[in-house]
């Protein structure tokens, strides 16, 4: 009787093992952070159109897809570059191990939220880049990009 007890202890103990085991990881906390200070680098290399720091915090293959820097200050400050930008305001991050989602708004000194937009990013050596952007077409979620 004991025996059974035991080996039916053990079967249960083994089980919540290889269903804990089985269990994705959540990513590192210290994503927030990085991905905050991408956001801002973001933000000041705009403000500038300072096209090489631009240039340095996108995907690569955002060039051969001739959607880089130029196509990211054209969508901040409109095609007739008439928007007076200031910041990405009113951000929410979301992220897993390799991609991560910005729900922003593009604000003037008005603080006006009626430019919602959403800008991902990719994990990418190490390095968090910047894969596309454009305006926010879904409520602002707690899912990271797929």
């Amino acid at each position: 009787m004991i025996i059974v007890r035991f080996a039916v202890t053990v079967a249960i103990a083994a089980v919540i093992f290889l269903v804990a085991c089985g269990q994705e990881k959540p990513p590192p906390r210290d994503y927030f952070p990085i991905l905050k200070k991408q956001l801002d680098n973001l933000q000041a290399a705009v403000l500038e159109k300072d096209t090489a720091q631009i240039d340095s915090l996108l995907v690569p293959r955002l060039r051969e897809d001739n959607r880089g820097v130029d196509s990211l200050l054209n969508y901040v400050y409109g095609p007739a570059d008439t928007f007076a930008f200031e910041k990405f305001g009113n951000y929410q991050i979301v992220y897993s191990h390799n991609r991560a989602r910005i729900d922003c708004y593009v604000m003037d000194s008005t603080d006006q939220e009626n430019r919602p937009a959403t800008l991902t990013y990719e994990l990418q050596k190490e390095q968090w880049l910047l894969k596309s952007w454009g305006p926010t077409t879904s409520p602002m979620t707690t899912q990271p990009p797929e």
